[in-house]
């Protein structure tokens, strides 16, 4: 079981709370963690803000082991945990039209300029080979595409391709008395600096800022959620990435981080 992998190459993992599962915004159970997850945040958070609500119900779902639908061999991509459906109830397997063609073009156009054509939409399956699945995204493409998808998308440099082994680093310089970028996922995350964030937040922007106890240290999807608020409103990238550019907008509000 072990060495089991998906339709896409993608190792299975068998069990939910593996540490190499995530939670992400939107998405009913989990994802596979990093770079995986960064590329499906993205994701949901564009058609969500850009194509369609994705907020209708409990129809938006991440892994789960289980064959390839309509076959008896094979473990379907959700088994790997690198597919999500979105809106199942309003895009099911089979159904065609169900995307308007400007929704439809809004995704397509994400999908290639933004996620390089690492992630498959079923809505674009070959209806001579398979069913059309409009609720449907699939990673598609090895680890290393992934990984420079993802670097790029949480604006550090692309992992090296030269065969050494690749380091992750910031484009750009954190800002002064900061020791690194913040970012759901960032194993150099300082808890202490969270914590002043999420306060800060909390203090400013209470309408979309709701920290419990002021917050936990943790830069999970609901810190990401509310940094990309505080940008949006701000005119900077949403993101969800802590910044040189972020801090110092932060910094004009009072919240030092």
């Amino acid at each position: 079981m072990a060495s089991a992998i998906s339709q896409n190459g993608w190792p299975v993992i068998f069990t939910a709370t593996d540490k190499n599962t995530t939670k992400i915004p939107h998405i009913i159970g989990r994802v596979r963690a990093g770079d995986v997850a960064t590329i499906f945040t993205a994701l949901v958070e564009f058609i969500d803000r850009e194509v369609e609500s994705l907020e209708r119900g409990a129809d938006d779902w991440g892994g789960n082991v289980r064959p390839i639908r309509g076959k008896t061999t094979g473990y379907s991509n959700h088994a790997s945990y690198t597919a999500i459906d979105v809106n199942a109830l309003l895009h099911g397997r089979g159904r065609e039209g169900t995307w308007t063609p400007a929704q439809a073009a809004k995704i397509r156009g994400f999908l290639r300029n933004q996620l390089e054509n690492v992630v498959r939409w079923g809505e674009d399956y070959n209806r001579k080979l398979s069913i059309v699945d409009g609720m449907h995204f699939e990673i598609n493409a090895n680890a290393a595409a992934v990984a420079r998808v993802a670097a790029k998308l949480r604006g550090e440099k692309a992992p090296s391709t030269t065969g050494k082994t690749p380091t992750k680093k910031p484009a750009v310089t954190a800002a002064k008395g900061s020791t690194s970028l913040l970012y759901e996922g960032n194993p150099k995350n300082n808890a202490a600096r969270i914590k002043k964030l999420q306060a800060g937040l909390n203090r400013a922007f209470p309408a979309y800022s709701r920290f419990a106890g002021g917050g936990d240290g943790k830069f999970g999807p609901y810190t990401a959620k509310v940094v990309r608020e505080f940008q949006r409103r701000t005119g900077l990238k949403p993101d969800g990435v802590v910044g040189p550019t972020t801090i110092k907008a932060l910094r004009k509000h009072g919240i030092n981080v």
